[in-house]
């Protein structure tokens, strides 16, 4: 990803209506309409969590000779990173980061203020800096527009060079930036940045959830996945929805291909589980380690057999500490579940380290009961 601007922390996340002036080529919408969005992209790609609109404040950082600009103009906009999770093509053929900006101004006079002051917005938005291509290259997106050359730019951990069309477009500011990709990445983008400016549309409000299970449609996962859905209802008046995904080297853990986190969406904030995919012999290998037998097999640790439609669940209640040679008479502080079914095992709240299990817990889901629900609810995507 791109290195964080100091305007994403300041971000106030809420759409701002905009009335555009001046040019015909900019309606009326909010920043929000007006940016990329997931359907520009092909599968693969995810939102960034930290993507956000809101008021463009100068603050500690800010180029000197931007700031009095915008205590004046008072913009509004938003900053959306979409990132390549995966891809079908061979790497080269997709940018694996993209940043999309839309600043909007109250007059086209501002917005042309501000595509003079261009370098200087590229190094306030993203914290990098930017010069014109070599060779030129012809431009001809909105009123105004021009392709520059990104330096210093941080892509999964290396530093290169990308890309960035800037253009004015009657009272808006409008910038895509690329890394690891192509000038014709940034171009073709820009065009379609371009046409959400000239007629900005709603966003469809289930984007970021469905970009959360972006990982989960890689098709080169080596298990077939399993999961709760997007929500799930689950005891207790409790619904769960998927709050992050990960799959492949990304899920950075002991070894499971897919890992995903559940939380509740109102009501009891700490409540939730993880549920991890493994191929079943990484998963046997890891069973035979000190962390991969915590709990499970702990001295006095009680076992409950379901029988599943297409496979099998072995749910555990046990103790994460010593318990000496005699049966404590409390329950199990830490109960978990080893799902079997077809080329996959799913482990749910499987601890990810020696001091992570036999904490104090109130969830719903640390019982048998609340497991039985969870295994009976799984499902292939």
């Amino acid at each position: 990803m791109l290195r964080r601007s100091a305007w994403t922390g300041a971000l106030v996340l809420v759409a701002v209506a905009v009335v555009a002036t001046g040019s015909s080529r900019a309606s009326t919408g909010k920043p929000g309409e007006m940016r990329l969005r997931l359907a520009d992209f092909p599968a693969g790609y995810q939102v960034d969590s930290e993507s956000g609109c809101g008021p463009l404040l100068a603050y500690e950082g800010t180029p000197p000779a931007l700031a009095p600009f915008l205590r004046s103009a008072q913009p509004n906009g938003c900053k959306f990173e979409f990132d390549r999770n995966w891809t079908t093509s061979s790497p080269g053929a997709t940018p694996a980061v993209v940043e999309s900006a839309a600043v909007v101004f109250s007059s086209a006079r501002d917005a042309r203020a501000a595509y003079a002051r261009r370098l200087l917005f590229i190094r306030y938005l993203f914290s990098t800096a930017a010069k014109p291509a070599a060779p030129r290259t012809s431009v001809k997106i909105g009123d105004e527009s021009v392709l520059l050359t990104v330096d210093d730019v941080l892509v999964q951990g290396q530093i290169g060079e990308g890309s960035a069309v800037v253009s004015q477009q009657g009272p808006v500011l409008s910038i895509v930036l690329v890394g690891d990709g192509t000038p014709a990445n940034a171009l073709d983008l820009a065009r379609k940045q371009s046409a959400h400016i000239a007629r900005p549309t709603p966003v469809s409000p289930t984007e970021t959830q469905r970009s959360k299970d972006v990982p989960l449609d890689n098709p080169r996962l080596p298990v077939p996945v399993y999961w709760l859905g997007r929500t799930f209802a689950a005891p207790h008046g409790l619904r769960l929805q998927l709050f992050e995904a990960y799959a492949g080297e990304r899920s950075s853990g002991p070894g499971q291909v897919v890992k995903m986190d559940y939380q509740a969406t109102e009501g009891r904030p700490r409540a939730g589980l993880t549920l991890d995919l493994w191929t079943p012999g990484t998963f046997a290998s890891f069973s035979k380690t000190r962390l991969g037998r915590l709990v499970w097999a702990s001295p006095c640790a009680k076992l409950v057999r379901v029988a599943l439609e297409s496979g099998y669940a072995l749910l555990y209640g046990g103790y994460a500490r010593a318990t000496g040679s005699a049966c404590p008479a409390t329950a199990p502080d830490h109960y978990l579940a080893h799902v079997y079914f077809k080329g996959v095992v799913a482990a749910i709240d499987m601890p990810y380290c020696f001091s992570c299990a036999g904490l104090p817990s109130t969830d719903p889901f640390n019982s048998f009961a609340g497991l039985e629900a969870v295994v009976r609810a799984l499902r292939p995507r």
